[in-house]
C-alpha cells in the first residue's frame, strides 16, 4: 500500500473515529455530572489531535488526487472535496465559538459535522 494513502486513511480513521467517539461519550459525561473543565479539556484535546488528523487527511487526499488524475471539479472527487471545506468550516466555527455557544447548538453543530463525515465515506466508497 502506498504510504500517503496509508497516511491519509489512517488520518480519515481519527478524525471520523474521533467525531464518532465524541458523540457518543460527551452527553454521558455531561449526564453523569462531569465538571465543565473536565469536558472542556477533553474537547482540547480532541481538538489538537482531530486538527491534526484533518490536516493530514487534507494534504494527502489533495496528493492522492493528483496522483491519479483526478479533477477537483465536476466529479465524485470535486464534491468530496467541497463536503470536506464544509466540515473544516463547520469544525472551525464550532471551535472559535464553543465558549459563547449553548451546548444544545454546539451539539446540532458537531451532529451536522459527523453527518458530513460520513457522506464523505460514502463519496469516497463511489470514487
Amino acid at each position: 500500500m502506498n504510504v500517503v494513502l496509508w497516511i491519509h486513511l489512517l488520518a480519515v480513521a481519527v478524525w471520523t473515529g474521533g467525531l464518532i467517539t465524541l458523540a457518543a461519550l460527551v452527553p454521558a459525561i455531561r449526564k453523569a455530572g462531569a465538571d465543565i473543565e473536565v469536558i472542556r479539556a477533553a474537547a482540547r484535546q480532541f481538538g489538537r489531535l482531530s486538527w491534526t488528523a484533518m490536516g493530514l487527511a487534507v494534504v494527502t487526499g489533495l496528493m492522492l488526487a493528483n496522483d491519479f488524475g483526478y479533477s477537483l471539479s465536476g466529479s465524485a472527487i470535486g464534491t468530496k472535496v467541497r463536503v470536506v471545506g464544509a466540515m473544516i468550516a463547520l469544525a472551525g466555527f464550532h471551535q472559535f465559538t464553543a465558549k459563547k455557544t449553548p451546548p444544545a447548538i454546539r451539539g446540532a453543530i458537531q451532529g451536522v459535522v459527523l453527518v458530513l463525515a460520513v457522506l464523505t465515506f460514502w463519496l469516497a466508497a463511489t470514487i
